[in-house]
């Protein structure tokens, strides 16, 4: 079934100029602005390529759940996980871009996606043409959203974290994020209490972002519970 390449950035900007026609190329731009944080540090053929991975694994998933256990070892539903060397690129490379549109994180849709195939009776793991429409994409993106206000849901690549803050725009706008989510939090307190704890906040500009009084009491709550 292949396996995901390590590839320079001149490796990307060859395998979508060769495979990705340029009509479906220009949005890319935007799309990283939309996209999960946890994509944005990364090219759109590094994107794709991890949503075909994520894919492949649900899918695996799925018949072990849903069809057959013993089945699901010899299943991949991703023959190629290079989709760059296979005929499915431009098919993941749209089905990437859709749930980039939506900001949602691929391991999440898709497991939405194992849900509603469960629901409709599927023998296999559809296909992404078969549930990115969009209704299914605007049923996920509420549920992500609920999702965010209940829990703690952040970015895992270190790019965000506060010690690696360079000021560029996708750290920018993780930060003008996270102010957003304090801001509607139902416990304000103890969720940036854990922000600082893990490392997200900008200390010397939390004062202002947050508010000195709110900042100040959670970071004693931080610092008592490390």
């Amino acid at each position: 079934m292949g396996t995901i390449p390590d590839l320079t950035l001149i490796d990307c900007e060859q395998y979508a100029i060769a495979r990705i026609p340029r009509n479906w190329r220009l949005p890319e731009s935007a799309l990283q602005t939309r996209a999960w944080f946890d994509y944005r540090p990364m090219h759109p053929v590094q994107r794709t390529l991890h949503f075909a991975k994520s894919y492949n694994a649900t899918g695996k998933d799925f018949v072990k759940r849903y069809v057959d256990i013993d089945m699901a070892e010899a299943v991949n539903p991703v023959k190629n996980l290079n989709v760059f060397e296979s005929m499915d690129a431009l098919v993941f490379w749209c089905a990437r871009q859709k749930l980039d549109k939506f900001g949602l994180p691929y391991v999440f849709a898709l497991s939405e996606a194992s849900l509603w195939a469960a629901r409709m009776g599927f023998r296999y793991y559809p296909r992404p043409n078969q549930f990115l429409t969009e209704e299914f994409l605007v049923d996920t993106l509420a549920r992500w959203q609920e999702r965010v206000r209940g829990a703690v849901v952040l970015p895992t690549h270190p790019h965000f974290l506060a010690a690696n803050f360079a000021a560029q725009p996708d750290q920018k706008a993780f930060q003008a994020w996270l102010a957003e989510m304090v801001r509607r939090h139902p416990d304000k307190l103890r969720f940036l209490a854990t922000l600082i704890r893990r490392g997200f906040v900008l200390r010397d500009e939390a004062p202002n972002t947050y508010g000195a009084l709110l900042y100040r009491e959670a970071l004693s709550i931080a610092n008592s519970s490390q």
